[in-house]
Order: C-alpha cells, then sequence, then structure tokens
C-alpha cells in the first residue's frame, strides 16, 4: 500500500492561476466603518438616537446598514437587547417594502414565543420555514414550533 504524503506531491501554483478566481474586495466605506465600530462597541441605541436627533441617516449609511443587518442582524439584534428599540432602527435604517401584499411566515419555539421573542427574520417559503421550525426546536427544545401567516402591504 502506497502513502500520499505531503513530500510526494509536486505542487506548483501561484497567484496568477488564482487571478479568474479571485475579485478584489473594495476598501470598507466610511459608513461601514462607523457600523462596525458602533457594533464592536454595542452603541447601537446611541446610534439611533442620534441619527432620529440630527436626520443623519444618508442613503449611503442606510445601504450599509442594510448589509449589516444581512449579515449580523442576529447579533445586532442580542447587543440592542430590546425589540422595540431595534425595530425603530430598522424602520429608520431599512428600505420601505414597495411590492404587493405577500404571505410570510415565521418559525419559533414555544418557549421564545411565550417570552414574546418573535423575531425579524421572515419567509415566504413553506419549506424553508419547516428547516427554521425544526433548528429552532433543536437549538431551544421545549415543546412546539410556532408558525405565523402575516399579510405585508405596501407603506
Amino acid at each position: 500500500m502506497a502513502f500520499i504524503t505531503p513530500s510526494s506531491i509536486e505542487i506548483s501554483m501561484n497567484l496568477d492561476d488564482l487571478k479568474d478566481y479571485y475579485r478584489a474586495r473594495p476598501k470598507p466605506s466610511e459608513e461601514r466603518l462607523l457600523l462596525n465600530a458602533i457594533h464592536k462597541r454595542s452603541r447601537w441605541v446611541e446610534f439611533l438616537n442620534t441619527i432620529l436627533k440630527d436626520g443623519s441617516a444618508t442613503p449611503a449609511l442606510k445601504e450599509a446598514f442594510h448589509l449589516k443587518w444581512i449579515e449580523s442582524g442576529h447579533f445586532i439584534r442580542e447587543k440592542v437587547n430590546n425589540d422595540e428599540i431595534l425595530t425603530k432602527l430598522l424602520v429608520t435604517l431599512l428600505p420601505k417594502y414597495e411590492g404587493e401584499a405577500v404571505t410570510i411566515y415565521r418559525g419559533k419555539n414555544e418557549d421564545r414565543f411565550n417570552s414574546g421573542s418573535i423575531g425579524f427574520c421572515w419567509t415566504q417559503d413553506r419549506e424553508l420555514l419547516r428547516c427554521l421550525v425544526a433548528d429552532s426546536t433543536h437549538v431551544n427544545p421545549g415543546g412546539c414550533s410556532y408558525r405565523r401567516t402575516r399579510q405585508l402591504r405596501p407603506l
């Protein structure tokens, strides 16, 4: 039986071999750097109060927040630790929904539902809902899962 060892494999590779697959990442914008600092220091509430007071939520800041929310929404929610304040932050910075009415679903563990911790991530996909429900009962066991349907209307 022959064994392959690192010394028995000749690898000839350089960065030019990867140039078709490598996409240069742009430097983060000033808005993104600001949001990263706010997140690192858990200053979301102060940030919200500032932008509500002085109206400094520029389109670039809103765009940067939208991406930050997609990437780190769960962690932002943990740091804010107040769904009413988080709702104000989301309404202030996320783009308004302007499409047709849709049915959305949310799967949650019964304990979380009973504690009022419904969450902000919803789906239109019933198959994904089944996965979310199964996942939520594995993470936080304690009985049934919760599912609810909502009709969204343009604001």
